[in-house]
């Protein structure tokens, strides 16, 4: 693990010698290396999977380029990342050694995710607000050090207006640009625009920004972001 990552992992979980932070035991599918490194060594220590109490007051931010597109910056406490992550890997979602890296869960999902369903259910326009159900499927994704995302609209035949992109933990940089019914395919040159992505961010993406622009993210093991390099080289998790 990557000195920023092994920080961004003490800062939510302790060290081993803080008393009063223990860090959580795990019974996840990662390897015992992994996990050690990600959560410590096993203990005797209860988890503590309380429900965080949660505000949804945090103010996005929106691009004016991009209609439709918002990021609220921290919207995610540390109890709640805390939170997440500790049920993530009693529920053994991933285990990259074996290549399990997404999990899908589709109509009821877990109670413990419903912090993260309301402040997503927050970033909504009124008209998505109103829905019965506002969301009854997630995909989470495991990614490995540099690894990125293919550009992609998300399927339009599956998933409804008022998509919501959580960053649980690690950081990256992730790029908009026009989707090809949109672009002058003529054109090699492909305008993009990034946005920096840090764990707590979440995006919401609705209209436009949904259905007519593409994001992914660049495989690579750095990322120059306003002078801060190596955003990218570390583990990160996205839900």
């Amino acid at each position: 693990m990557t000195p920023v990552a092994k920080a961004e992992w003490q800062e939510l979980f302790g060290t081993e010698s803080d008393a009063d932070n223990p860090i959580p035991q795990t019974t996840s599918t990662i390897s015992k290396t992994e996990l050690e490194e990600l959560f410590g060594e096993d203990s005797d220590a209860e988890d503590n999977l309380q429900t965080p109490s949660v505000s949804c007051a945090v103010t996005p931010t929106t691009f004016p380029d991009i209609p439709g597109l918002s990021i609220a910056y921290g919207a995610l406490p540390l109890d709640l990342r805390q939170h997440l992550l500790q049920n993530i890997s009693k529920e053994q979602w991933f285990d990259p050694s074996n290549a399990r890296d997404q999990v899908m869960r589709f109509g009821t999902l877990p109670s413990w995710l419903h912090p993260l369903l309301d402040i997503g259910a927050s970033l909504l326009p009124d008209h998505l607000k109103a829905r019965t159900l506002q969301f009854d499927q997630l995909i989470a994704n495991y990614y490995t050090p540099g690894q990125g995302l293919s550009y992609h609209v998300d399927l339009l035949n599956r998933f409804e207006d008022g998509i919501i992109v959580a960053s649980i933990f690690g950081s990256c940089v992730m790029e908009f640009r026009p989707a090809a019914h949109i672009r002058d395919l003529s054109n090699p040159l492909i305008p993009t625009t990034p946005v920096l992505l840090s764990a707590g961010d979440v995006v919401c993406l609705h209209g436009p920004a949904r259905w007519d622009w593409e994001h992914g993210i660049p495989s690579r093991t750095e990322d120059d972001w306003e002078g801060k390099i190596g955003i990218n080289n570390s583990e990160k998790i996205e839900a």
